[in-house]
Parts: structure tokens; C-alpha cells; sequence
């Protein structure tokens, strides 16, 4: 038996093996006309940007069980973190005192309105374009600042979370092919990546997140779940692949089957990652060994319910989309809660575009909206 051979063996018996089968989808770039969507009204009003009061005070409550908070708990109540200091994240400011994100921030815009359900926005350094998902439509919008739509892919087979590696390569979650595919930035076909664990059919792909060295990690809730469930849990995953031929998937984290693991960003130095739970309520992070592995969870920060994307600024503080609005926290203790950006519609998701990075495009039910801030924000 050969090498190859062997090495085939072994992880069909770890169960974590992904055959990277051709499964080809031509991307469309068919122009979006204003028959397909209603531009925005011009006479809208901007909603206003609320923010708190008075940062609120430490609960200094540790918590390594990713339980789910009470179920009478306050979701205005102070958030959560964990008592170890935190890693030096590379942030711009983050060992310097805490500055106001949402001091100068301008109005929050509609970009477009009248899709389906929007979800997965990732911003296209190359080619200064903004992508998301339209997922009751069926396909991958792409924005082309400052008023050109067009569709980069369709049918999209469900697509929701979007991510672009470091070679250019653009991966997206599948819901209906239960599989995270990847292809060219530029358009072309896409290959499925991953999508079994186990020998298992992975459930809905959700969002995901590429570190620097090309392993991905995503997760796993039923939401756009097709056919019987095969794995009994909502995971949290990573993908890396071995060869050209075959992605290693491990399973890191297995939450409760009435859990949703969601939304998930990296910190800048990729050794820790946030990981959202909608159906808990709150924000949690992991410590992320070399190897993939994801070891320490703690619940890290209780929010508005619902919460979904995240993203981080170079200042140190986390972007949040819940029920209320994109919710912004202090990275560092105590995690004071600056305040609510309140958006026409509730938000799934966000991701900072422009060439200057100030800008937050938010993803928001059957609306896109943007607004600018002071402070540049940080890519995937």
C-alpha cells in the first residue's frame, strides 16, 4: 500500500476527510436593473445613532461553560468576560485608553433596499467591490460604489456567510448544498471545499472566517438545513485542507442542539476568535491553537438578543448586529458597551469596504445600509 494510500486510510478513520468534488457554477454578472430593485427613496430620513448613556460598570463575572444566560436575564445587563488579560491583539489603540467609536460617526445610509434576505457582506480590496448574499433570491449580489449592482453568482445554492483568503479565492456557505464551495474572486466556476464531518452531510454552513495560513473555521446551525439531519449537534468547525484533493474537517466545538452558533471574526492576531450563539444571546471567545484546534471557550459579553455578525475596528472594540441595532463594546475589561447604531430594519450582518476601511456596510433583512465612522475598521 502506498503513502498516499496509507494517508487516505487514516483519515477515513479519523472521520474528518472532504473529497473536493467539481461542482461547477458559472458566476452570471447580469446587471441588476431598478425592475428587479426599487432604488431608495430620496426623501428618506437617516435614522439616529443612540448612544448609551454611561459605559456600563463590570459584572466581573468569569464563565467557561458557554451556558446560556438565565432566561429571565436583563439583555441590557452588563457584559460578561473572562478574567485572564488579554492577548495582545495588534490592535491600534488597544493598550492605550478607550476611545468612543461612535464619537463623529455620520448618519446611517440606505444604500438599497426591496431584496430578499440579505446576509455574508465581505469587502473586495482587489476591486473595490462589496459582496453579499441575497439568500431568498437565490444569488450573490455584488455593489460597485457609488450605485452599480450586478449578480456575481446565481443560482447560489442557498449562499450566506462570504470570506475572501489571501490568495484571492472566494469562499461561500451553502445552505441548500449543506457545503462551503470556493472559486475565483473574479468569477468562474467554484468547487465544493467542504462538506461532510464524520462521513456525515455538514447541516447549514452559517458564516466563516480564514485565518492567514488558509485554515477555515465555520459554523454549523440547521437554519437553512435541507433534508434529514445526519450531525446532532450545531458545531463549530474547522476545514484545512491537506492537498489539492482533500480538507481535513474537525469538529472544535459541539453546542447544545437548541444552540445557533453564528457569526465569527478573528482577532488581528489570529489567536483568538469571537464566535456569536443567537439563541443564547451572547458573544463568546476561543483561543485558537496553531494546529486549528479551539481550546478556553468563555462567554464573553451578554448583548441584545439575537446577536448575529461581528466585526472589530483597529481601536479595539467589537461590532455586534443583534435585535436593538449594531451594538459596539470595548474589547478590553470591563467591555463597557459605547452604545446602539440603530438601522431602519434588524441587522444580520456587517463588513467595513471603501479604501479607507471607515466604512460599516450593514446587511439588514431586505435593505443595505452604510454608515461612516472616524476610526477604520479591520478586514477578515
Amino acid at each position: 500500500m502506498g503513502a498516499k494510500t496509507v494517508a487516505f486510510a487514516l483519515l477515513l478513520l479519523t472521520g474528518c476527510t472532504e473529497l473536493n468534488v467539481q461542482n461547477l457554477r458559472y458566476d452570471s454578472g447580469v446587471i441588476i436593473a431598478d425592475a428587479d430593485l426599487t432604488p431608495p427613496r430620496p426623501d428618506a430620513a437617516p435614522p439616529p445613532v443612540f448612544p448609551d448613556a454611561a459605559p456600563r460598570p463590570d459584572l466581573g463575572v468569569p464563565d467557561a461553560t458557554l451556558m446560556p444566560p438565565d432566561a429571565g436575564a436583563n439583555p441590557d445587563a452588563a457584559p460578561v468576560f473572562r478574567d485572564a488579560a488579554p492577548p495582545d491583539t495588534g490592535l491600534i489603540n488597544y493598550a492605550g485608553p478607550p476611545i468612543d467609536p461612535l464619537v463623529g460617526i455620520g448618519n446611517v445610509e440606505v444604500v438599497r433596499e426591496n431584496f430578499g434576505f440579505l446576509e455574508g457582506p465581505v469587502w473586495d480590496e482587489e476591486h473595490g467591490v462589496l459582496l453579499f448574499s441575497d439568500i431568498a433570491n437565490d444569488r450573490i449580489v455584488r455593489f460597485r460604489p457609488p450605485n452599480t449592482f450586478d449578480v456575481f453568482r446565481t443560482p447560489s445554492n442557498g449562499a450566506n456567510g462570504l470570506a475572501i483568503d489571501r490568495q484571492g479565492r472566494l469562499y461561500s456557505c451553502e445552505g441548500t448544498s449543506r457545503s462551503i464551495v470556493r472559486g475565483s474572486i473574479g468569477g468562474g466556476p467554484s468547487t465544493t471545499f467542504a462538506s461532510r464531518w464524520n462521513n456525515q452531510r455538514l447541516n447549514s454552513p452559517n458564516d466563516l472566517v480564514i485565518r492567514s495560513d488558509g485554515v477555515v473555521f465555520f459554523t454549523d446551525p440547521p437554519y437553512g438545513l435541507m433534508g434529514p439531519r445526519e450531525i446532532m449537534f450545531n458545531g463549530i468547525f474547522s476545514a484545512t485542507e491537506i492537498n489539492p484533493t482533500f480538507v481535513n474537517v474537525r469538529d472544535e466545538f459541539q453546542t447544545a442542539i437548541e444552540s445557533r452558533p453564528n457569526g465569527m471574526v478573528l482577532f488581528p492576531d489570529e489567536r483568538t476568535i469571537i464566535i456569536s450563539n443567537t439563541f443564547d444571546g451572547h458573544i463568546s471567545t476561543f483561543d485558537v491553537q496553531p494546529n486549528g484546534e479551539l481550546t478556553r471557550p468563555f462567554t464573553w459579553i451578554i448583548t441584545s438578543p439575537e446577536p448575529d455578525g461581528v466585526a472589530i475596528d483597529s481601536i479595539g472594540n467589537v461590532f455586534v448586529a443583534t435585535s436593538a441595532g449594531i451594538e459596539v463594546y470595548d474589547m478590553a475589561p470591563p467591555n463597557a458597551r459605547w452604545g446602539t447604531i440603530t438601522v431602519p430594519r434588524q441587522p444580520s450582518n456587517m463588513a467595513w469596504g471603501d479604501a479607507d476601511k471607515r466604512t460599516l456596510y450593514i446587511t439588514a433583512r431586505e435593505g443595505l445600509y452604510r454608515v461612516r465612522l472616524t476610526h477604520p475598521g479591520l478586514h477578515d
